[in-house]
């Protein structure tokens, strides 16, 4: 890989990186803004009563699928984890055998089930215009169109970088697990779904 390449691509991390500490900024400011007492929560999010939807941040039908997905999704990712046990590696390694059990007798990738359901979930909660960027964007129909922009070109950028970044570490994966352990993880390929059990 030459040092543009390089360059290219710790630039793009460095995007990626930068997204996912506004997206936890958010997460966090959702999660505490209902904890404040009334005088803070009316500075910090002038537009409180007026453009945010209640619903979001109590424990109701709009909110509680959303929790539960995050915990569920973040349950599985560090489940997969555990079940690979010393196997578990960021970087692309041969692991001591091909594990099928667990998790891992049900979908091939369930680490990144995890992963995908519980980033999409937690930007569904706040990623919204209802939800806490509506906190300043009651102030001009200018600035909640910028705002209803910003989310929507927020969203595409979330749903591109899951894509290219999983499907071309899914590759790489499974071409390195096809070159070590043959027509086992053939077999273990054509019986098991990818990322959601029986149907992908």
């Amino acid at each position: 890989m030459g040092i543009r390449q390089v360059s290219d691509r710790l630039q793009r991390l460095k995007i990626a990186y930068s997204m996912h500490y506004i997206h936890l900024a958010f997460a966090f400011f959702h999660v505490v803004l209902p904890c404040l007492p009334a005088a803070v929560r009316e500075a910090t999010c002038p537009a409180a009563t007026e453009a945010l939807n209640p619903a979001l941040f109590t424990w109701s039908g709009q909110s509680a699928p959303l929790v539960v997905a995050v915990i569920v999704g973040s349950g599985m990712r560090l489940l997969a984890f555990a079940q690979l046990g010393k196997n578990f590696t960021f970087v692309i390694t041969r692991p001591s055998g091909l594990i099928r059990s667990g998790l891992y007798a049900y979908m091939q990738h369930p680490s990144y089930t995890g992963l995908v359901v519980s980033i999409l979930s937690v930007c569904g909660l706040v990623l919204r215009p209802d939800g806490v960027p509506a906190c300043w964007s009651h102030q001009s129909p200018t600035v909640q169109t910028l705002v209803s922009l910003i989310i929507a070109a927020d969203w595409v950028f979330i749903l591109i970088f899951l894509f290219r970044t999983f499907s071309m570490r899914v590759v790489k994966e499974e071409a390195f697990l096809r070159r070590n352990f043959g027509k086992e993880w053939e077999d273990y390929h054509f019986q098991t779904a990818r990322f959601i059990p029986w149907l992908f």
